[in-house]
């Protein structure tokens, strides 16, 4: 089936809603980059994409899934201001491609995620959005180089024990360093404990806080963890990540 009709984004927007006779039909990939490339890319087609994304992530189409990526990647680069409104949303959209092992879409996912790093991760709440692709993700570059981004962001922003454990889930996150062969992986956990503690400690930002911020001890998961990391940074010799 042909879709050779002018673009009306009103109309596709509520195409979208018919997931189940797309999905069927096959045709999503036909409409939507009859209507969107990476060169005519404009502002008001980034909720349309956001919508695609959700689908081809619900759908499991991986070839609309990389098409969608790209353009998100255009979007983020030619728009950046523009993306900001759709953050929270694209990113835990971004995160859940994690979960495929396709090399391509982690590749491309890999881009997005370091782009935002670098423009939008500028408060500690957006690291959420990291946390949520390390969950996702078992490869290893994937976690270096996302907890380097953590690392990276405690420095302007200090870690808050109460803040990733209540809301988060922070440590269990961290097991995610623990459980892996890969000595860089294992080194990038230690700095980020380290960088916990650090910001814990922090009097300074303490004194922000108008409740009582939870201490180390009083995390169920952080003794564990806590030696752990101890013991390696002590055994190991880590590098500083400026």
């Amino acid at each position: 089936m042909d879709f050779k009709c002018s673009y009306n984004y009103e109309f596709y927007q509520d195409f979208l809603k018919l997931e189940k006779w797309i999905e069927k039909a096959n045709v999503l990939d036909k409409i939507t980059f009859s209507l969107i490339s990476e060169d005519n890319i404009e502002v008001k087609d980034l909720e349309y994409i956001c919508k695609i994304l959700s689908l081809c992530l619900h759908t499991s189409n991986l070839k609309l899934l990389y098409k969608t990526l790209k353009l998100v990647l255009s979007f983020m680069i030619k728009f950046e201001a523009e993306f900001k409104p759709f953050l929270f949303q694209m990113c835990e959209q971004i995160s859940k491609a994690m979960i495929y092992v396709n090399s391509q879409i982690q590749k491309l996912v890999e881009q997005v995620l370091f782009i935002m790093g670098e423009k939008v991760f500028n408060q500690p709440e957006y690291i959420c959005f990291l946390i949520l692709a390390i969950q996702r993700t078992n490869n290893s570059r994937v976690l270096t180089s996302l907890g380097h981004k953590i690392i990276h962001n405690s420095i302007n922003h200090p870690l808050k024990i109460s803040y990733y454990s209540e809301i988060l889930g922070f440590f269990t996150v961290l097991k995610k360093f623990i459980n892996t062969k890969d000595y860089k992986v294992k080194e990038t956990g230690a700095m980020i404990i380290i960088q916990l503690i650090q910001g814990d400690n922090d009097a300074e930002s303490r004194e922000c806080e108008e409740e009582e911020e939870l201490q180390l001890e009083d995390i169920p998961e952080a003794k564990e963890i806590y030696d752990y990391y101890m013991d390696f940074s002590n055994t190991a010799k880590l590098d500083v990540y400026d």
